[in-house]
């Protein structure tokens, strides 16, 4: 075990456990106009993820900004379900880093259904063109409970 000389106190730990990734947002995000200026409205950074990846080259910013049109809501059903871990939480550390993500997430959450139920999500895209969703408590392509927790807040029966 690696252990620490420097131990921080209870108030930077308390911030750093509220600190958390960018939400969704609730309004739509700013239409990506050139790599460096889209998304969300109050950071700006590449929309090529990964570091030194950013280039002024062409990229598909057309596909994103239809993408960020999409307005988004959770399913409440979804949400009375507690979610449950992939992996074992067979130490300490990882029980605690499981609770306090779930903690943030559940805190993420509420304040999305407090906020109308209705956000959107800020698009990027990798250096080979593939494209992912912003944030990390709700997203596209995370775990499957979170895929499942999300809807489409425009539902549409659709007949064949």
């Amino acid at each position: 075990n690696i252990e620490s000389y420097w131990r921080l106190d209870k108030t930077t730990t308390d911030f750093i456990a509220r600190a958390r990734y960018l939400d969704p947002m609730i309004v739509q995000p700013e239409e990506w106009s050139n790599n460096k200026n889209g998304g969300y409205i109050t950071t700006k950074n590449s929309v090529v993820l990964g570091k030194n990846k950013h280039h002024d080259g062409d990229q598909a910013l057309d596909v994103l900004n239809i993408l960020q049109k999409i307005d988004w809501s959770l399913d409440p059903r979804i949400l009375n379900i507690e979610e449950e871990s992939k992996k074992p939480l067979n130490t300490l550390e990882k029980k605690k880093a499981f609770t306090l993500m779930t903690s943030i997430s559940k805190q993420v959450y509420k304040e999305m259904l407090q906020q109308g139920n209705r956000f959107f999500l800020a698009w990027k895209m990798d250096f080979r063109g593939r494209v992912y969703s912003d944030g990390y408590y709700i997203n596209l392509q995370s775990n499957s409970y979170r895929k499942a927790m999300l809807e489409f807040t425009k539902k549409q029966l659709i007949a064949g």
